[in-house]
Parts: structure tokens; C-alpha cells; sequence
């Protein structure tokens, strides 16, 4: 079945990373851009918006993207660099930047040298290249 440009069972393939949250999924294509869709009232898909979206969204322009993890409401990605950024609903600090204001498009959690995330239900932690949790 074609869900956009992306292939949905089958040719799954197509797609180098996917993440299910509760109300919302996102994926990265091949060319490291980032796509998400679904239940947006707490912008967790990223487009500045708090509409809900049947069809993917991009978020951002940009292609490097490597990781996407979603939570409950909320979302968070790795770029190549190292660099993680995360969005979404953030009543409990989950997204990582030192606040609790709702984000509407992603942004940059401190350092760059992440290599892995993970989302739970108002929580988040996040692996550093010298192996800390976080």
C-alpha cells in the first residue's frame, strides 16, 4: 500500500528508521529527511502547527537525520552530527532543555556527540558517545 512517497508493508524497506508513539508516527526516508504524521495537540509532529495530519509532514529541510523515537506526545531525533533535537509536549522537563514550555518545532537538546535516544511516556534519556546515560 502507498502511504505518500513512503511504501507501507512489503517494500517497507524504503525507509531507513520508523517510530510509533502513542497518537503519532514518524520516519526517515533514504534521503535522511524526516516525516511525521498524525495526532499533533501537543506539536509533536514537529511543523509548528497543532493540527492533526493524515498524511506525512516533513520536519524541517533538513537530510540528515539518523534516529526518530516517539513517545507519547512528544518526539525526538538524531542528526548525523551527533546532534539531538526534540519537540512536543514537555510538562515534565521530558524533553531535555532545561524547561517545561510545549515545543512546535524541534529543538536542540545540549552537546553533540548523542548516539542514541528513547522516549517513554513524560520521560526521555539519551546515551552520550563516552557511554553516559542521560
Amino acid at each position: 500500500m502507498l502511504f505518500g512517497d513512503f511504501i507501507v508493508g512489503q517494500r517497507a524497506r524504503q525507509v531507513n528508521a520508523a517510530a510509533a508513539g502513542v497518537n503519532h508516527t514518524c520516519a526517515i526516508k533514504l534521503d535522511g529527511s524526516l516525516w511525521c504524521w498524525g495526532r499533533n495537540s501537543n506539536s509533536q509532529l514537529g511543523d509548528n502547527t497543532t493540527v492533526d495530519r493524515s498524511t506525512p509532514v516533513q520536519v524541517g529541510a533538513d537530510l540528515t537525520w539518523v534516529q526518530v523515537v516517539a513517545g507519547n506526545a512528544s518526539t525526538c531525533a538524531r542528526k548525523a552530527d551527533g546532534s539531538l533535537w526534540c519537540w512536543g509536549a514537555n510538562s515534565f522537563g521530558q524533553l531535555g532543555l532545561g524547561d517545561f514550555g510545549q515545543r512546535k518545532f524541534p529543538a536542540q537538546v545540549a552537546g553533540s556527540d548523542w548516539t542514541d535516544v528513547r522516549l517513554g511516556y513524560a520521560h526521555a534519556c539519551g546515551v552520550r558517545a563516552d557511554k553516559t546515560l542521560w
